[in-house]
Parts: C-alpha cells; structure tokens; sequence
C-alpha cells in the first residue's frame, strides 16, 4: 500500500523497488538518519552502506536516491550518489540484493573475496574453452597468418622456471600476451632483457625471481595449461633502439596473435600483484522479507564501473566515476586491449572476459561498456570517425617517454589502414588531412593534469595532434556541407625506420595554398591568464571566436612567454588599437609567435605573458546553416618558426561562428570575405 510506504525512501518490500513518482529525488544524509531511527528498515540498510563505504561523508551532505528505473539493471534497487565540491567528484554506491546466494549463476553473483579463488579459475577457464571452441569470429581472426615476435618465454610449471626462446629454433602456435604497467617506482633491480642479461634468460630463471604481476601472469599460464607467454620487458632488448623498433611494428600481429591476453588492471606497477589485490568491499545490509517469495540477501557496494562496466565519458573527458583503473591512464594499453582477440581483464572488484564474440564477469551484471573497440567499430560505415575516437582516447592517457608518441598507437594505425586506404601521415591520413588538421585540445576539469606542452625532442611536424603532450585531443568538429578553402599541394613525412605507422624523421612538412590572413594574440585587460585573436579583416562581421591555443608560447623575438586556454569571446576592435599605439609609443615592433617547448611538465611553472603577438590565420572550411541563418569557419593560428618566408608552424585552433541580419546575405557574404576580400593573401605556405 502506498501508505505504507517510508515518506523519504518511498522503497515497497513487494517489488523490492523504490516506487518514488520521480527515478530520483534528493535527501539529505541527516534525514536519512532520523528515519532509520525510528521507523524505516531500509533507511537502516542505506545508512549502513553509507558508513561503510563512505567513511568521510557528514550529515549535512545531500545524498542522490535514484531507482531502478533510472538504473535500469536487474536485481539492483537503487544507487545512491553524491558529489564531493564540483561535478567531477562523483561517488556512487549500487544497493542490490541476492534471491538465492547458492545459485552462482544467478544475476546479480556473488563476486569471489580473492581473485584467485577457485570460482575465478573456474570462470576463465571454461570462458577461454567456449571461445576457442566454438566462437568462428573469433577463431578466424587469432588463426590468421601474422608476424610472430623475435622471442617468447617458455614455461616450466613442474619446476616453475621459465626460459627465454628464439621463435626461429621453437614452434610457437599458442602463447598468452601480458598487459600491465612498469610504474615510476618499479625499481631499478628488476629484470629486463638487456644485451648483458640475454645469456641468463635463455639459461632459465626461477619464476620467484620476477616482481609480482609478472609472476601472476605466469601463474595464470600454469592454470589454464599455456606454455608460452610474451612480456614486452623481457622479450624485447630493452637496451636496443633497433630491437625495439622492430618488435614494436608487430605489435598489431604480437596482441591479435595471441591465444589470450592477460591485463593486470588493478596494479599500478609491476611489484603489485593483482591476484592478491584486495577487492572492494560488498558489506552485508541485512535480509529483506519479499512478500510471498520468501527472504533475500541485501549488499551494497562502490559502483563498480570498472572495464566492460564503464561507459566511454569516463575516458574521454566526461564525469569520471570510481573505476577509473591504472590501465586505463597509460597510452600503450589502449591498443593492446582492442587488438586481442581475447583478453581476461583482473580488475579492482572482479575478473573480466572479453572475446570477438562475448563478454562475461564475475559479478553478472547485465549492461556492458560503450567505450570505443576498434574491433567493433570496424563495419562503421565512416571509419574517419572511428579513427578520431581512437586518437580521443588514445591521448586521454599518458606516457612515459614522448617519442612513444606514435609507436605506442600504430598498431591500431595499421589495423585500420586496410580499411581508410590512405597514406598515414604521423597521426593524420593523407586523404582526410584538412579534416584532420582541424583536431583541437579538450580542457576539461576532469584532467587538470593534461595542460598541454611541447616536447624538445622532436615527435611530430606542428600540424599533427602527435606533437602535442599531455592533452587530450577532440575530434574535428568539420560538417558535412562544409566546404574547403584551401588546397593541399604536398605532404612530406619519412618513418624514422621501415614502419610507416611508428616514429618519424624530423622535417616533415605540409605545403598548401589558402589565405594566410594578419591576425593577432592578445591579453585580455580585465582577465590577464585569458587570450583572445583580433582578424582585422574580420571585423565588419558579427561573429563569436572559439580560440584553442595547443600549447605554451613565446613570443618569436625574445624570451616572454603566454599562457593558453581554450578562449571564447568576441572580436573587438580595441585589439587591432593596442597594437599600433604600442608600435606608436615604444617604438618596438610588435613581434610573432611561436611554440614554448619544454622538456617535461612543469618546466613553465613560472611564466611572464606577453600583452600582443602577430601571428596568421589560415581558414580551412566554411559552411552555412540556412535555417539558423549561421555560417561557421574553422581554420589554424599559425606562427613563426623562420625568418625565411612562407615557413609556419601551428599555435592554436580559431572555430568562428557568424550571425546573419539584413545586411548580410549567406552564404554570398561569406564567399566574398573568403574569396575576395582576401584574395590578395592567397598564397603558397609551408607548416612544419
């Protein structure tokens, strides 16, 4: 009866739902205490999940109640939510009930407390039997005739040792691949293969000797029978560039290749194991009666978003939930997730399984991730789109060494070449290349880490996003009707070795021909951290300026720097003023722009910004919405790398939106500013 009903949880013990008129209403942590005092039983079991696994929370917090049918899983009551300062704080916990825990396969199950527990083993290995079995997809594609690595390690389990072997003297048909990460703190000690310590690995070393998550991968091998297994740091010479380059080119075929791929996503490092990492507790609430079905088992636990669990925001800029793994932040795991055919995943609360076929955890849960799999996006009719939403999560997370910058990518680069049939040009396709130049940084609060720099080593020419460090890169916002305003003449890029898709030579360029148009950066007076652009020849237009600086600046006539933000504001013609009464005062010339580079971050720390700088504008595309009786321009913020002239390198990103009105006819307007009004600076450039 709805009377009987608890007036702040509004949760009916029939259905076992929360049968509130909204999916979700707003409490108070205080509230929520009173009324498990006195008279509501389930206000009890929600105050006791809120104290076990909030422990900082105060009564004064305002808690989320959020149903099922907002939830929408089974065997789920509700969640509860709460967000610590800003949005991006958010903590949610899932309250769920078991009808029979005897039934293991029943949603939602009971997740083992240790992830080597024999229930594991069992789900793992009879995942891997199925697949191999009777999943053709998945056969086909792990059965495909492939490049193998130069070297695997063989292992003993009878006397738990393990050797290294050269594929050329061993036949290797099955093999499981490690995901995992080094970490900083990984220590000096450990072993790799280096050209001193080869002779020993191909002696055989005990499985003891090997830090902790590598010997886990061994132990996983031993249990579902596998003799072979490929570690990056010991199976590749750590010592030798050329050893590395090679082995890396494979490694679309290393990871596509293998029997299973093991990824030790709970561990920060190699010294942690992740089958003895603690799981995430699942506190007991109580039982509950359910009317006419008998007693069920009510559990709490942290929302679990953890691998196939998490939907895609939560790497690509969106809110970030709990679940976020140490795997998931570093840049070289993304591809070897989406280019195993099969992978089994040791995540903070659960074991994972993944296949071309299926998916499967240990928990039950029925909605799985939407976060981008390269192998599932493949029949996408636009696979431009599922490149730009690679490279977008691809530069979400970090690395250790800027010139991985592009190796650790090519394997997706070249599992996707077959179907874009373009040349691959450091990070950008030849045959999309005016789209893909129109890439800018995300600035979300979510990253405030990723603030952007330019390595001194060199990665990448200035027009590719792979240039870049510590940002994440959104795709390019280029209509379908848009059209381009400027041409393509040539494209030089030339692989530092025979890999196309991996490091690249320095110099490389791109010639075009458009209108390279006076332009000018300047402080804004009232904010002095904020940047706008000032086109004068612009400035008879309405519009709103979008400006995306890529990075720190300098000025190119001395040693002043600019900070950078991702700037919206309007044109006003003050700008164009304050550089020539500057000129008129001081009698200095108002000098150009050019990138900061900085060897790692943190090196800017200390920055004093310049008040103006002339740079250049180059409109890539125009388009026109006739219905909103809009026109909008993309196009780069180009400065100076060369007294030599016609030579550019990219600074930023300028998205400018114009308002239409009487005056103006669109797109006859717009076709004249381009076409005409700036016709004279039509010219030949070259972007390095």
């Amino acid at each position: 009866m709805a009377s009987d009903l608890c007036s702040l949880c509004s949760f009916d013990t029939r259905s076992l739902t929360i049968l509130n008129k909204k999916s979700s209403h707003d409490i108070t942590f205080a509230a929520l205490l009173i009324s498990a005092r006195y008279h509501c039983k389930f206000c009890v079991f929600l105050v006791r999940a809120v104290t076990s696994l909030w422990t900082d929370i105060t009564e004064g917090i305002n808690i989320r109640l959020r149903s099922t049918k907002d939830v929408d899983e089974a065997y789920t009551i509700c969640t509860l939510e709460w967000r610590d300062g800003d949005y991006m704080n958010h903590h949610m916990i899932s309250v769920y009930y078991l009808e029979d825990p005897s039934r293991p396969l029943k949603p939602y199950r009971a997740v083992p407390s240790s992830p080597a527990s024999e229930q594991t083993w069992e789900l793992v290995q009879k995942q891997l039997t199925e697949c191999v079995t009777n999943h053709n997809k998945c056969r086909a594609v792990s059965e495909s005739p492939r490049s193998q690595a130069k070297r695997y390690l063989r292992l003993d389990a009878q006397s738990s040792t393990l050797k290294l072997v050269d594929s050329s003297d061993v036949q290797v048909t099955e093999y499981a691949a490690l995901s995992y990460c080094w970490g900083k703190c990984a220590g000096d000690d450990l072993l790799l293969a280096t050209a001193s310590t080869i002779g020993r690995l191909h002696s055989g070393i005990a499985v003891s000797d090997l830090p902790p998550a590598l010997k886990d991968a061994v132990e996983v091998c031993f249990r579902l029978g596998l003799k072979f297994l490929w570690i990056d740091s010991l199976c590749i010479l750590q010592d030798s560039p050329d050893d590395w380059r090679e082995e890396a080119a494979k490694m679309a075929d290393l990871y596509e290749g293998s029997l299973l791929t093991i990824i030790a996503a709970s561990g920060s490092s190699v010294q942690e194991s992740f089958l003895t990492h603690p799981r995430l507790p699942r506190p007991y609430l109580g039982d509950l009666e359910r009317n006419g079905s008998g007693r069920v088992q009510v559990y709490a636990r942290v929302s679990t978003e953890f691998g196939h669990h998490r939907v895609a925001s939560s790497l690509l800029g969106g809110p970030q939930p709990i679940g976020v793994e140490p795997i998931d932040l570093r840049a070289w795991t993304l591809q070897e997730r989406d280019l195993s055919v099969r992978t089994i995943s040791y995540t903070s609360f659960e074991v994972q399984w993944a296949c071309r076929t299926m998916r499967a955890c240990e928990c039950g849960r029925g909605r799985l991730d939407t976060m981008v799999q390269i192998s599932h996006m493949l029949d996408d009719k636009d696979v431009m789109r599922t490149w730009y939403e690679v490279v977008k999560q691809y530069t979400s997370r970090s690395l250790s060494f800027d010139t991985d910058k592009l190796p650790a990518i090519a394997g997706l680069a070249r599992r996707l070449a077959p179907y874009i049939q373009s040349r691959y040009i450091a990070g950008l396709w030849e045959q999309d290349i005016l789209v893909g130049l129109c890439w800018a940084k995300t600035n979300h609060a979510s990253s405030p880490s990723l603030t952007g720099r330019y390595p001194i080593t060199y990665v990448a020419p200035s027009f590719s996003w792979a240039s870049v460090s510590g940002v994440t890169i959104k795709e390019p916002h280029v209509g379908p009707s848009s059209q381009a305003c400027c041409e393509v003449l040539r494209v030089h890029c030339s692989p530092a070795s025979s890999d196309p898709y991996g490091e690249i030579k320095e110099g490389s360029y791109l010639d075009l021909c458009g209108a390279l148009v006076p332009a000018a950066l300047i402080i804004d007076e009232k904010e002095q951290d904020i940047y706008d652009i000032h086109i004068p020849s612009m400035k008879m237009y309405r519009g709103y300026y979008a400006l995306y600086v890529d990075g720190p600046l300098e000025s190119a006539g001395g040693d002043e720097t600019m900070s950078y933000d991702t700037i919206h504001g309007r044109v006003r013609d003050v700008f164009s003023k304050l550089i020539s009464e500057k000129t008129k005062h001081t009698g200095q010339e108002v000098g150009g722009v050019r990138r900061r580079k900085t060897q790692a971050e943190g090196d800017d720390a200390v920055a004093t910004p310049f008040e103006q700088a002339r740079a250049k504008f180059l409109p890539l595309f125009f388009n026109y919405d006739q219905d909103m009786n809009r026109a909008h321009m993309i196009g780069l913020v180009l400065g100076t790398i060369s007294s030599e002239k016609g030579y550019y390198e990219r600074v930023g990103l300028v998205m400018v939106e114009f308002h239409g009105s009487q005056k103006v006819g669109w797109p006859a307007a717009l076709k004249e500013l381009v076409w005409t009004a700036w016709k004279n600076n039509f010219t030949k450039l070259r972007i390095y």
